[in-house]
């Protein structure tokens, strides 16, 4: 199924024929059905299989590609297992996987790789609240990619995942400083749409943190908002602001 799941050889990138690549996503559904059925019967041994098979072939993009593809399907099935032994042996593997392979950037670098290793990240998320030690990195890891156009959207939905689960790890002393700083630096550079996700993943944060440092970090959150506001309506002889305006900042 992991074969199946590959892109055609003769697509180098993802600006290949639009209705071609449409054709073979709609495939690539059905893959998705069968890796579903086996992690239904192999539990959290398929992603053990699945981690095996990525070692494999570590050069071929098309390869790793599809095999975090597989990973990404069957995240939903096999993260909601109740024993305690699935959950230690998915957690295992999540951190081998993140540690040794996408956080340190060792996976072929094609956008298409880039894009599934966000997805992964984004689906298995939740393993974070197991172990907060995967956070930081993780971060790390997302920040720079929220600045590519042709990685951002992706990024913003991974960071938001990793915010939201690692919330504990967020609410340590100068953590949640660091990462608003590193946000909003960006300003400017992360397309709107991820941006705005974005925000309101760490919005959500605060929201958890007592009330006076709450407000010292949301003024640090809002404050390229603030600066872009004041600027747009510099000379403005008026306190309305339309909803254009609003929409442009």
């Amino acid at each position: 199924l992991v074969g199946c799941a590959r892109y055609p050889a003769h697509v180098v990138d993802c600006e290949e024929d639009e209705e071609d690549l449409d054709d073979f996503n709609l495939y690539r559904r059905r893959v998705e059905e069968g890796l579903l059925n086996c992690a239904c019967s192999l539990r959290g041994h398929s992603l053990t299989l699945l981690c095996e098979l990525m070692a494999k072939h570590a050069g071929d993009w098309h390869h790793t590609e599809a095999v975090l593809f597989s990973m990404q399907c069957v995240a939903g099935e096999i993260l909601t297992l109740p024993a305690v032994a699935e959950r230690n042996l998915i957690l295992s593997n999540v951190t081998t996987l993140l540690t040794n392979y996408i956080y340190p950037g060792a996976l072929p670098a094609h956008v298409l790789v880039h894009r599934a290793s966000l997805r992964v990240v984004e689906a298995y998320a939740k393993c974070m609240q197991q172990n907060l030690a995967l956070v930081e990195p993780g971060l790390h890891y997302l920040l720079p990619k929220l600045s590519d156009a042709d990685l951002a959207q992706h990024a913003a939905k991974a960071f938001a995942g990793v915010c939201t689960k690692g919330q504990e790890c967020l609410r340590k002393e100068g953590m949640m400083q660091t990462v608003i700083t590193a946000v909003t630096e960006r300003y400017g550079a992360i397309p709107r749409e991820s941006m705005e996700g974005c925000v309101q993943a760490l919005g959500r944060v605060l929201c958890s943190l007592d009330p006076p440092a709450m407000m010292v970090e949301l003024e640090r959150l809002t404050a390229p908002f603030v600066e872009r506001l004041r600027v747009t309506t510099e000379g403005v002889r008026t306190s309305f602001v339309s909803a254009s305006v609003l929409i442009e900042v």
